[in-house]
């Protein structure tokens, strides 16, 4: 799908299959995650997982080098209904899934696609196969409408529902101020266009260019709060 909110029209450019990570590669980096990093929980998200077809043979390998640590992904729930079973065979404990309304002409609208049936219906295998399922759903003003219709439809199929913010992505591309605050986990982060000093006490991080514009034109401000 290519919702409205994350993905331009004409989707992404394809990352070429030989720059992808094999099944075994991803099973030995979870691995030394876990025994040499400290991981305590594994979180497949995207894109999309279900885009792999292999994802079956990848979480299995992750329970079998990790047996002790929660596997999750993070879908928007188009096919689930045909793989949650071998999913949850093969070692797969938690999952969320987007969903940002149940009106079929608002989700066409929102996600490009009128695949809703095919949501609910994998959403209903989760629970049914996984068992811990949770519903993310991106609070916006296009779709305030419609929140207690999917808080009611989440309550009656026994599905935990979040509302979470939206967070577009600081670009000059985009409409707005060219500078915004924003959380991300621990830490205040402040984008700004422009060639400015960071304020004392500050880092900075570069970001790559995007747009055209030096990497100096654009710096991400953080620090951590104390």
């Amino acid at each position: 799908m290519r919702c409205t909110y994350c993905m331009p029209a004409e989707g992404l450019p394809a990352i070429p299959r030989e720059r992808l990570l094999s099944a075994d590669e991803l099973v030995r980096l979870v691995g030394i995650a876990v025994h040499r990093l400290g991981v305590c929980e594994v979180r497949f998200t995207g894109g999309e997982p279900l885009m792999r077809r292999d994802l079956e043979d990848i979480i299995e390998g992750c329970t079998r080098v990790a047996p002790h640590v929660p596997l999750a992904i993070t879908s928007n729930a188009v096919g689930l209904e045909h793989r949650a079973q071998g999913l949850a065979r093969a070692g797969l404990t938690r999952i969320n899934i987007s969903l940002d309304t149940v009106d079929r002409a608002h989700f066409a609208a929102l996600t490009r696609r009128d695949r809703l049936d095919s949501v609910l219906a994998g959403i209903r295998a989760a629970k049914r196969h996984i068992g811990r399922v949770k519903v993310n759903a991106v609070l916006m003003r296009e779709n305030l409408d419609g929140a207690a219709d999917l808080l009611r439809w989440c309550l009656d199929e026994g599905v935990e529902l979040r509302f979470i913010e939206e967070m577009p992505p600081p670009t000059p591309t985009r409409r707005g101020p060219a500078s915004r605050w924003f959380r991300h986990r621990n830490y205040w982060m402040y984008w700004v266009r422009g060639s400015r000093s960071p304020k004392p006490g500050v880092r900075t991080r570069r970001l790559p260019p995007s747009d055209g514009s030096s990497t100096a034109d654009r710096r991400r401000w953080a620090s951590s709060r104390r």
